[in-house]
């Protein structure tokens, strides 16, 4: 929680943070079924989270293997209209990752 508040204070967020222990040790199936469920006023989410999970749901919504170190952010664009429409098979694209260390002081 104290992630996602930090997150959002840098970015200017004010809105809601919604928590969830759903994703807790889940695999990436899990996040696309949780995600598949979000109402269609949710243009954006951010899910803070741990590893291996993130890793697996990144690979598996790019299909792109990458590492990401503790407090790594990646951004990552969809190719649907409906959260409804998100499974395990849709494939988006890297738009961002940001490395801790990669970053200018």
């Amino acid at each position: 929680r104290k992630t996602a508040k930090k997150v959002a204070k840098a970015c200017g967020y004010t809105g809601q943070i919604a928590e969830t222990w759903d994703f807790y040790h889940a695999p990436a199936e899990d996040y696309i079924t949780v995600l598949s469920r979000l109402s269609e006023d949710h243009q954006r989410v951010m899910i803070v989270g741990h590893n291996p999970n993130l890793e697996d749901l990144l690979e598996m919504l790019t299909g792109q293997p990458e590492v990401m170190p503790t407090a790594t952010l990646a951004q990552v664009t969809l190719p649907i209209q409906q959260w409804g429409n998100l499974s395990p098979k849709t494939k988006g694209s890297l738009v961002n990752l940001w490395r801790p260390k990669e970053l200018p002081n």
